[in-house]
């Protein structure tokens, strides 16, 4: 592609760095605690962006924290570099840490220094701490009109609940999530891992971009909110608008032994594994059939119809259940991708840190201090990946000083 006259676009000639990221040149001061906020500034770091960990006497709190998910370290110390978690350094890598005391008239100047020198500043601080530390937008703005600011909160920065605390999961139980999730509609039911707070930092992360390209074009400083709530109720887009626009609308989830539909479901096979199988609507029922094998089933008239089988999907699945336990799981997801029908293996967590078809996308990287962990969401073509983990607790003092000329004493 001939290269554009606003430079937008490089020339065919022109070489890229492979280890030079996108966000190169960007600098962050990120003031986040646990897993949210602090997943988006690993994102912009993941990029290249130059981001500093602004972290309390005590440091984030995530340093310290056990996920109760996780069992034995393997292959890795028991306490890596600096005491950091895998909690903390799975949501943090490829940043700097610095300590400072915004109580303190000396650290309040470094911080003032690193705002006004900053591109971005992302937090998650809690509304009454935002206050109480001047980091608000308003403050900030004041001493760089051009910062983009980013702020991640429970349930969102206006209305009656906007001083709420929250948390990865009181937020999807505000959003309803909780039932939708559940196989019982009578008990909710939360996931486990956090989900919430990392695709929330990913979408202020995309946030953040956003403000980004619109400075490029104003040279104004950007506001960009996200928040758990928001994010539990836009990962639920279909289903709010079921409940928004329909009368009598079924949201809640369904145990695997009660489907809506019996072709969107899973299956154990005859070698004790499990498949996932999504024949969504009738176009998918001829090659169901002949996919699955159960031509004979079709004798029977409440299957001689897709719109017979929707109708007895509590049948049907009785009869799937007895029908792939004769065969392996192998021999059911060939026969089926034959025939064109959406399946696949339903794996453990286990299974799948050490797929093939995985690692042939490098879906998964290693970090320095040895811990394994979940690279990029997205590909970038001719991008390497940085791969430094969590940073030492106030480890990068000095050169966050040099590097981003803070004056102090």
């Amino acid at each position: 592609m001939a290269a554009r006259e606003n430079g937008g676009t490089l020339s065919e000639e022109t070489p890229l760095d492979p280890r030079s990221g996108p966000l190169a040149g960007l600098r962050v001061v990120d003031m986040t605690i646990w897993m949210a906020g602090a997943v988006s500034g690993m994102l912009l770091a993941d990029l290249g962006a130059d981001v500093v960990k602004v972290e309390g006497r005590g440091g984030d709190p995530t340093r310290s924290h056990t996920a109760p998910t996780a069992g034995h370290p393997v292959g890795v110390p028991a306490g890596v570099p600096g005491g950091t978690s895998i909690s903390y350094s799975t949501c943090n890598r490829n940043k700097r840490s610095i300590v400072l005391d915004l109580g303190s008239a000396a650290d309040r100047e470094v911080f003032d220094q690193l705002i006004a020198a900053a591109d971005v500043f992302v937090s998650n601080m809690s509304p009454a701490t935002i206050r109480k530390l001047a980091i608000d937008e308003a403050n900030l703005h004041a001493r760089n009109p051009s910062l983009v600011c980013a702020y991640g909160s429970g349930l969102g920065p206006k209305g009656p609940r906007a001083n709420d605390l929250a948390q990865d999961m009181t937020g999807m139980a505000y959003a309803g999530m909780l039932f939708t999730l559940s196989p019982d509609p009578a008990e909710p039911f939360a996931p486990p891992g956090a989900m919430n707070d990392v695709i929330t930092g990913t979408y202020l992360f995309g946030g953040i971009l956003a403000a980004l390209m619109r400075r490029a074009k104003t040279g104004r400083g950007e506001t960009v909110t996200g928040s758990l709530l928001q994010t539990a109720l836009w990962t639920q887009t279909l289903l709010v608008g079921s409940a928004a626009n329909t009368a009598g609308a079924s949201t809640s989830g369904r145990p695997r032994t009660d489907p809506r539909n019996a072709l969107v479901n899973q299956y154990q096979a005859g070698d004790g594994n499990w498949i996932a199988i999504a024949a969504i609507n009738a176009r998918a029922w001829d090659a169901f059939v002949a996919g699955a094998e159960i031509g004979h089933l079709l004798e029977d008239p409440r299957f001689a119809s897709y719109a017979g089988m929707l109708a007895h999907a509590g049948a049907m699945r009785v009869a799937l259940d007895e029908h792939f336990a004769t065969q392996s799981a192998g021999y059911w997801l060939a026969r089926l991708r034959e025939h064109g029908v959406w399946c696949g293996p339903v794996h453990h967590l286990q299974d799948v840190v050490d797929d093939e078809h995985i690692a042939a996308n490098d879906y998964l990287t290693t970090l320095s201090d040895g811990l394994r962990t979940v690279s990029l969401p997205f590909t970038l073509s001719g991008y390497e990946q940085p791969v430094a983990a969590g940073p030492v607790l106030d480890g990068d003092r000095e050169s966050i000083l040099r590097d981003w000329g803070i004056r102090t004493g």
